[in-house]
């Protein structure tokens, strides 16, 4: 039976047993999973995680996903050819997907020969695309998508329960331009580093129109990419404690330490932890201060006087 007709058609008995399946292959990538969490002090941290590997498969005509549980992962490698038998299938109705359990077995066999749509198909079945669009593009993008702003707040780590599951889930708000979003951060993406003032990438995300208006949540696919610092001189002739609870810029329910607030000389507000700023405060009730600094979106993650090595 072909691969994509097994998947795709209901069983006519519920005692049906798939036929075996001859595959090639293609591609095969690690997908660690996190079963159990632990939550202490507004942080989340993996208890248990299963050495889950995924696979993609091809029987030369069409292509299927089967993830490989940790006790199974390493049945299949990529590049070879086996010959399936005891598998089962997943699902209430079609599109199903394959089982592979103790049942299982694997046999070594005969290259599959298979066309380079298939293996291009495979590639992005294992790595989606994930463009960049703008905020203001959310709602008509149907797959995944990546947005790049700063944060402007950000959220405690959360326990959320889902089935019964306790899972970790981080709120934040990107600003892009003149438009803001809410990003909804699940699982594995909810304890990624990200800092209140950073510009950041978020990758993978769908978006959902909630009570709350349009939110993007994250995927198993999501990642937080920060672009290299950009160095800048300036003259800071100012400095602002944080703002009061509740202000845009404000860590809204976050255990960070909030930011300090510089003002340079041309009008720019920039914001810098206390740690690094402690050093040249005294020095600005003298003078203003002319500094060499990194800055990450808004935020100064390195600075110095220039008239010092």
């Amino acid at each position: 039976m072909a691969l994509i007709k097994l998947l795709t058609t209901s069983p006519d008995t519920p005692y049906f047993r798939p036929p075996p399946l001859h595959v090639q292959v293609l591609k095969v990538e690690d997908q660690p999973r996190v079963v159990t969490w632990e939550f202490n002090e507004n942080m989340a941290r993996a208890a248990t995680i299963k050495k889950n590997r995924v696979a993609i498969i091809s029987d030369g005509h069409s292509l299927a996903r089967v993830t490989l549980y940790e006790e199974f992962s390493s049945k299949m490698v990529e590049g070879k050819a086996y010959i399936i038998r005891g598998h089962t299938l997943r699902g209430q109705s079609p599109p199903f997907t394959l089982n592979v359990g103790r049942e299982t077995k694997f046999f070594k066999s005969s290259t599959i020969i298979v066309p380079e749509q298939l293996t291009e198909e495979a590639e992005a079945m294992i790595n989606p695309a994930s463009p960049l669009k703008q905020v203001t593009e959310c709602r008509e993008v149907k797959g995944f998508m990546s947005v790049e702003g700063e944060v402007v707040e950000i959220n405690a780590v959360q326990p959320i329960r889902s089935g019964k599951d306790v899972i970790p889930m981080r709120r934040m708000i990107l600003d892009q331009d003149t438009s803001r979003i809410q990003i909804n951060l699940w699982r594995e993406a909810a304890v990624l580093e990200v800092n209140l003032g950073e510009r950041v990438r978020v990758t993978h995300m769908k978006c959902s129109n909630t009570d709350y208006g349009l939110q993007l949540q994250s995927s198993n696919y999501t990642k937080i990419e920060k672009p290299k610092d950009e160095v800048f001189f300036a003259d800071i002739v100012g400095v602002m404690e944080p703002e009061e609870e509740g202000s845009s810029s404000s860590s809204s329910g976050s255990s960070a330490e909030p930011l300090l607030q510089v003002l340079t000389e041309s009008g720019s507000i920039l914001l810098i932890d206390r740690a690094t700023w402690q050093p040249f405060e005294e020095r600005l009730t003298i003078s203003k201060l002319k500094v060499e600094m990194s800055v990450e979106g808004r935020r100064i993650t390195k600075m110095r006087l220039v008239n010092e090595a």
